[in-house]
C-alpha cells in the first residue's frame, strides 16, 4: 500500500473513532460527578446535584448521594483533576456539559492515536492498537483518563526524541490532569538522572516541583489523604471525617480482593506483549521498566485493576512492541537477501 494512502486511511480511521466516542459515550458514576463539579462552578452545588440525579436516576440509590451534602463530601475526591476540569469548563462555555465532556474525551483519544503514529510511523499497527477495547473505552468514558494518557504519551515521546525541556514540562503538567501520575513522573525523572540526561541538582528541583504540585492540588481541593481514600474505596462506605484508620490486615485483604479481578481485565495480555517487547526491543527496556514499576506501585497504593488506570503503560508497551516487530521484519528481509 502506498505510504501516503496508508497514513491518510489511518487518520481517517482515527477521526471516525473519535466521532464514535463522541456519539456513543459510556455511562458511569465518575462521569456524573465530574459533570456536577463543572456545573457547580457555573451555578451552585444544589443545581448540580439535581441535574445529575435527573440525568442518571440510578445515582439516587448510591449511599453517597442521598442528599446534596453527600455530593459535597465526595467532591474533593474528584476536584484533584484541575487541568481536566478546566478543559471541560472551557468547552462548556460553548457547548452543554455532556457534549463538552465528550469533546474533551474525543480530542484526547485522537491525540493519543496521533502520538502513537508519530512515535512508530506504522499506521496499520497503530490502527490495530487504537481499535483495542481499552483505548475505545477511555475515548467513550467522560473522564480524565484519555487526557492523562495523552499528556504522559506526549511527554515520553518528547523525552525519547531528546526534546528534554518540553518533555519534562509536559510530564510535570500531567500531575495536574491526574495526581497519581506523580508515581510515573518521579520514576521517569529518576531514570533521566541515572541515564545522565539531567544533573543531581536538576533531579532535586524536578522532584520538588512534582511534590509541590501534588501538595497544592490536594490542599486547594480539600483532598482527604491517601488513607481515607483507600478505606472508602476498598474497605467500605464511611463518613469521610469519621473514617477509621487503615490497618495492615485491611490493606492486605483489599489487595487480595482486587487482585483476583486482574484476569478479567486486559492487563495479562499487555504484560505478555511487554515481556516480548522487553526481549526484542532492548532500547525500550528502561522505559518499559519505568512503566512496569510505576504500574506496580500504583496498584499497591490504589489496588484497582481497572484498565483505564493503566492505558498510559499499555501505550508504552505498544510502542515498544511495534518497534520490535518492525526491527524483526527488517532483520528477516536482510536474511532473505543474503
Amino acid at each position: 500500500m502506498n505510504r501516503t494512502l496508508g497514513i491518510g486511511l489511518y487518520f481517517l480511521f482515527l477521526s471516525m473513532m473519535a466521532i464514535f466516542c463522541f456519539k456513543r459515550p459510556a455511562e458511569g458514576f465518575d462521569r456524573r460527578i465530574y459533570e456536577a463539579i463543572v456545573i457547580a462552578r457555573r451555578h451552585n452545588l444544589d443545581t448540580a446535584y439535581h441535574y445529575i440525579l435527573n440525568a442518571y436516576p440510578v445515582l439516587a440509590s448510591s449511599p453517597r448521594l442521598q442528599n446534596v451534602s453527600g455530593l459535597a463530601e465526595i467532591e474533593p475526591m474528584f476536584t484533584i483533576r484541575p487541568l481536566y476540569l478546566g478543559a471541560v469548563s472551557a468547552v462548556n462555555g460553548f457547548l452543554d456539559i455532556e457534549r463538552a465532556m465528550s469533546v474533551v474525551a474525543a480530542i484526547s483519544i485522537f491525540g493519543v492515536g496521533t502520538v502513537l503514529f508519530l512515535w512508530t510511523k506504522k499506521p496499520l499497527y497503530c490502527a490495530l492498537i487504537m481499535a483495542s477495547p481499552v483505548f475505545v473505552l477511555i475515548g467513550r468514558q467522560r473522564g480524565p483518563d484519555g487526557a492523562s494518557t495523552l499528556f504522559l504519551a506526549t511527554a515520553c515521546l518528547m523525552i525519547w526524541k531528546r526534546r528534554l525541556l518540553p518533555g519534562v514540562a509536559v510530564l510535570l503538567a500531567s500531575i495536574w490532569v491526574r495526581t497519581d501520575n506523580i508515581i510515573f513522573v518521579a520514576i521517569l525523572i529518576g531514570w533521566l538522572f541515572l541515564d545522565d540526561q539531567i544533573r543531581l541538582a536538576e533531579l532535586g528541583v524536578l522532584w520538588a516541583t512534582a511534590l509541590a504540585s501534588l501538595f497544592l492540588i490536594n490542599h486547594y481541593s480539600g483532598n482527604y489523604g491517601w488513607q481515607t481514600l483507600f478505606m472508602n474505596s476498598f474497605c467500605g462506605v464511611y463518613s469521610f471525617p469519621a473514617t477509621p484508620p487503615l490497618t495492615l490486615a485491611k490493606y492486605l485483604r483489599a489487595i487480595g480482593q482486587q487482585a483476583v479481578f486482574i484476569p478479567a481485565q486486559q492487563m495479562p495480555i499487555w504484560i505478555i506483549l511487554g515481556c516480548a517487547a522487553w526481549k526484542w526491543a532492548r532500547e525500550f527496556r528502561p522505559l518499559l521498566a519505568c512503566a512496569a514499576l510505576a504500574a506496580f506501585l500504583r496498584f499497591a497504593l490504589f489496588p484497582s485493576p481497572d484498565d483505564r488506570y493503566f492505558v498510559w503503560a499499555y501505550l508504552i508497551v505498544a510502542v515498544a512492541f511495534i518497534s520490535a516487530l518492525s526491527k524483526n521484519r527488517r532483520h528477516a528481509s536482510v536474511e532473505q537477501e543474503i
